[in-house]
C-alpha cells in the first residue's frame, strides 16, 4: 500500500512529489518507508499499539535521530494520546462510539493515524483502511459486504455487530466451532456451546452450518441414519486435501495469521475442522488450537496434523469415559462396529458419544466446563 502527495512550490512553480509506502504486518501497520527510508515504525503489544518510533536521516541518507513515544489507548486499543520521552502530551484524539474524529490537540504539527485496532484513517477520503476493506466513522458501516459473507454476521456491513464500545475487529481473534451429525438442524446445543465459549471472552466465535449428512433425512430410523452418518465418516476420516468449510475464500486466509485462529469440531464437525486446518496449515497459515471432541479421526490423519507445523496445538476430547464408542484414532472395523451403540445412545439423549448435546441444566453445566477446559488450554 502506497500513497503520493503532489504539492506545489509556489517560487519555482515546480510540483514536488512524495510517495510513502505502509508496510503491514498480519493486518496491522508495521512501518512507513519515504525514499526508500524507514521513517516511522509502530510496536504492538498482540493488537495494541504501544510505542512508535520516528527516524530522521541527515543529507548522505544516514540515521542520525531516533524519536520514542508511547501510545495510550483505552480498554480495545484504540489511541488515545501519544507522549514524548518526557512525558509531554504530544496527540491526543475525541471521538464518537463509532470512531468519528470529534477533535484532535498536536503538537508541533504530530500526525498520527491509527484509530480502531487495525485501522488507518485515509485524510484524503475520510474512511478508515481496515486491512480487508475500508470502514465509514461517519455512519459506523463498512463501505464493502464482509468477505467471509455471512459467517460473521447477518449484517455483513457492520462494524463489531454495532457495538464498538465493547469489541474490535483486525479479523484475527477467529474460533469456529461445528457441531455433530444433524447440524444443519442447528440443535440447541450448538448456540449454547457458542454462547459459553463467548462467556469466557474468547473472541468472535462462529458457528458452521456444514455438518452431519442425515440433517435431511427424517428420523424414522435411528440406525439406518446412523449408518449414512459412518458412509459420510469413511470418507473425511483420512485428508483428502480440500477445504470443507470457506470454500477456498482467500479474504478469510488472510486472516488466518492474526492472532488466534481456532477451529473446534464435535462428532462428524471434528472432521470437517480437521480438514479445514491442514487446508490452510498446508498452504502457509497458522492455526492455533485445533480442538476435536467425539472424533472419529484415523489414527493416520491425527499423526498428519500432529506433525504439521502450523498447527500449533491439538487438543484432543474423548468421551470414552461416558460410554462412547468413538475415539480419535480408531480404526475403520471399530467405526463400523458402533453404529448399533451410537443408535441406542441417540434414543436415550446426553449420553455417550452425545453427551454434550442434551438441553437440561445438566448439559448446560458439562458445555460450560468444557468452555473452561478450552481455555485453561489457551483458547482466547
Amino acid at each position: 500500500m502506497s500513497k503520493t502527495v503532489y504539492q506545489k512550490d509556489n517560487q519555482t512553480n515546480q510540483t514536488k512529489e512524495e510517495t510513502t509506502q505502509y508496510l503491514w504486518d498480519k493486518g496491522l501497520l508495521s512501518a512507513e518507508i519515504k525514499d526508500d527510508k524507514v521513517v516511522r515504525r509502530y510496536i504492538y503489544l498482540d493488537i495494541m499499539p504501544v510505542s512508535v518510533l520516528d527516524y530522521g536521516y541527515d543529507e548522505k541518507g544516514k540515521l542520525n535521530e531516533t524519536k520514542v513515544y508511547s501510545i495510550h489507548t483505552d480498554h480495545l486499543g484504540t489511541p488515545k494520546a501519544i507522549t514524548n520521552d518526557k512525558q509531554e502530551t504530544v496527540w491526543s484524539i475525541e471521538m464518537d462510539t463509532f470512531g468519528e474524529t470529534q477533535s484532535i490537540e498536536s503538537k508541533d504539527n504530530f500526525q498520527f493515524n491509527l484509530r480502531f485496532a487495525g485501522q488507518y484513517f485515509d485524510q484524503e477520503s475520510g474512511y478508515h483502511y481496515n486491512y480487508h476493506r475500508y470502514y465509514n466513522p461517519k455512519v459506523g458501516r463498512y463501505l464493502t459486504s464482509d468477505p467471509i459473507g455471512l459467517v460473521g454476521g447477518l449484517n455483513t456491513y457492520t462494524y463489531v455487530n454495532g457495538k464498538p464500545w465493547e469489541g474490535v475487529d483486525v479479523l484475527g481473534l477467529y474460533t469456529v466451532y461445528w457441531g455433530g451429525a444433524g447440524v444443519n438442524n442447528m440443535p440447541s446445543y450448538v448456540f449454547d456451546q457458542v454462547k459459553r465459549l463467548q462467556n469466557l471472552g474468547i473472541k468472535n466465535v462462529r458457528y458452521s452450518t456444514r455438518g452431519g449428512h442425515n440433517s435431511t433425512l427424517p428420523y424414522t430410523n435411528q440406525y439406518a441414519n446412523m449408518g449414512f452418518d459412518a458412509i459420510a465418516v469413511k470418507k473425511y476420516r483420512r485428508y483428502i486435501n480440500k477445504n470443507l468449510y470457506f470454500d477456498d475464500n482467500p479474504e478469510l486466509a488472510k486472516g488466518c495469521n492474526i492472532e488466534q485462529t481456532n477451529y473446534i469440531g464435535y462428532s462428524f464437525g471434528s472432521l470437517l475442522a480437521a480438514h479445514t486446518a491442514m487446508h490452510y496449515a498446508n498452504n502457509g497459515y497458522i492455526i492455533d488450537n485445533l480442538v476435536l471432541i467425539g472424533s472419529p479421526i484415523s489414527r493416520y490423519f491425527l499423526q498428519d496434523i500432529k506433525n504439521n507445523k502450523n498447527i500449533r496445538n491439538v487438543i484432543i476430547v474423548d468421551l470414552t469415559k461416558e460410554g462412547d464408542p468413538i475415539y480419535a484414532g480408531m480404526t475403520e472395523f471399530e467405526l463400523t462396529t458402533s453404529i448399533g451403540v451410537l443408535g441406542n445412545q441417540f434414543t436415550q439423549g446426553a449420553v455417550g458419544h452425545f453427551y454434550y448435546s442434551g438441553g437440561d441444566a445438566t448439559s448446560n453445566k458439562r458445555r460450560a466446563d468444557l468452555a473452561n477446559y478450552l481455555y485453561a488450554q489457551g483458547l482466547r
